[in-house]
């Protein structure tokens, strides 16, 4: 309790978003498409190696609604392969690091390399020092990136493919071991590597890796997930100062899952079960696809049209 107390509070000092290269610069592409133009702002005649990667914002330059198409301010980031320094590695051996990609503004950018001759999954198990406890990534505000306002993520059916280089959306999955909890899984195909931008680490924060730890696929279940609005998904756009009401996932989220297991059962349950969070498998009475409701910060719902023209 008192580590998921401490994720609450460090949340509201800084602002932990995820922002995926080139997922608020595709327009009107389909989901899972990137686009071959280049993004406005950046120097032509870059090679392929340079990486137009969003700029994260500091809180009080956050546009006031983050839509799938919206141009930001760009920053031209060169992934230097050669220098990429493994902080964690699974036992498989899927290596994870990160650098600076702007530190004043707190943005860094992560690196997944699989050397290994088969694709593997893993979840990162990460944190901030000296006041974020580590945790699964994706788990404090998964329904946020799940709302169609951010389109952070794909709820797709497992097992995962690969991920491009640059993924446009992270691959959320329900963790199954002693308890189950909500998890970006990572899948990075054989000899290859995969880029994202994280900001929400301004002075004094510093990412560290805990753990990147391997998952196996289960399998594909409905089920019915009971969430906290507040914390998980309000919270977030209160943040950005987006004004309520919010476009969150209906509570509870009903909807087909992809179910993964940590290959090593001993993972620690504080850095993926949350309290807030109550999984039920089986219980999404013929739901596959997730629908979405209205919210003020105070939880309650309202028929107000926030979502962007889903039906909720």
């Amino acid at each position: 309790m008192r580590a998921i107390t401490l994720r609450i509070l460090a949340s509201i000092c800084s602002l932990i978003v995820l922002t995926l290269s080139l997922s608020l610069l595709v327009g009107a592409a389909p989901r899972g498409v990137l686009t071959g133009a280049q993004p406005a702002g950046a120097p032509a005649g870059r090679s392929t190696d340079a990486q137009h990667l969003l700029e994260g914002s500091r809180p009080q330059d956050v546009p006031t609604s983050l839509i799938l198409g919206e141009r930001l301010r760009m920053l031209d980031v060169v992934v230097d392969r050669s220098s990429s320094t493994a902080s964690c590695t699974s036992p498989r051996g899927l290596q994870v690091s990160w650098r600076w990609v702007n530190q004043t503004l707190g943005i860094v950018l992560w690196t997944m390399h699989n050397p290994t001759d088969e694709t593997l999954a893993v979840s990162l198990i990460r944190g901030a020092h000296p006041m974020v406890p580590a945790y699964c990534f994706g788990n404090a505000f998964w329904p946020a990136y799940l709302s169609p306002t951010t389109a952070f993520v794909e709820l797709g059916t497992g097992p995962y493919p690969p991920q491009e280089e640059l993924p446009v959306y992270m691959q959320l999955a329900i963790l199954k071991a002693q308890k189950q909890g909500m998890c970006f899984v990572f899948t990075v195909a054989a000899n290859s590597s995969i880029y994202f931008t994280e900001a929400g680490f301004p002075s004094p924060l510093t990412p560290y890796c805990e753990s990147v730890v391997d998952v196996d696929f289960v399998e594909n279940r409905q089920a019915a997930v009971d969430y906290t609005v507040e914390s998980h998904c309000a919270l977030y756009f209160l943040q950005q100062r987006v004004l309520p009401p919010y476009c969150c996932p209906s509570n509870p989220v009903k909807a087909e899952f992809p179910v993964y297991a940590f290959a090593n059962s001993s993972v620690p349950e504080k850095y993926y079960y949350d309290s807030g969070v109550s999984i039920h498998l089986g219980a999404a009475n013929g739901s596959t696809s997730v629908q979405y409701s209205c919210y003020t910060f105070g939880g309650t719902s309202s028929n107000a049209s926030c979502c962007l023209g889903v039906k909720v």
